[in-house]
């Protein structure tokens, strides 16, 4: 009986630390990850350069290459314009 006074409605930590796992990624924001990072290593262009240039983290511009985030169409515009 102990234990059930315990008991909450409310998950535990465990329970929580599962349900933030975030599902696979997706192939297409992988692969376009994936091709950001080949041209910008190309070019010889930096990660906090990039970013710099896009306003943003180069924890964020991290995030594109590795697919974890998105990249928006007018964001992937202006990549266009700035890795040619």
């Amino acid at each position: 009986r102990g234990n059930a006074r315990n008991k909450s409605v409310w998950p535990d930590h465990e329970t929580e630390k599962k349900a933030s796992i975030k599902p696979s990624l997706n192939r297409i924001d992988v692969y376009i990850g994936n091709r950001l990072k080949k041209r910008r290593s190309f070019l010889g262009i930096t990660q906090q350069d990039l970013a710099k240039s896009l306003k943003i983290s180069f924890q964020q511009v991290q995030k594109y290459e590795k697919g974890s985030n998105r990249i928006l169409p007018q964001r992937l515009v202006h990549l266009a314009f700035i890795l040619g």
